[in-house]
């Protein structure tokens, strides 16, 4: 089968910003040191969006929402609902 047409994830500019390595060896870090909350967060945006996850889910759910339908938007041709 041949797959045609663009990759959603590839439109919105969605990059890893952590290798599997990075991500391994933080949890064997997490697990030697007994960490129980372990949260990789690659940048202060993130970081941000999972602070206030952690305070206000409501909160957190519909500003992420929000910045999504403008990321989409400013992609030709699709539209948000």
């Amino acid at each position: 089968m041949i797959h045609q047409g663009v990759d959603p994830m590839n439109m919105l500019n969605v990059v890893a910003m952590l290798t599997p390595d990075q991500v391994a060896e933080e949890i064997l870090q997490a697990v030697l040191k007994d960490q129980r909350d372990l949260t990789l967060a690659p940048n202060p945006d993130i970081a941000s969006a999972l602070a206030l996850m952690k305070e206000d889910p409501d909160k957190a759910e519909r500003l992420m929402g929000e910045s999504f339908r403008q990321r989409l938007q400013q992609i030709p041709g699709q539209q948000a609902h």
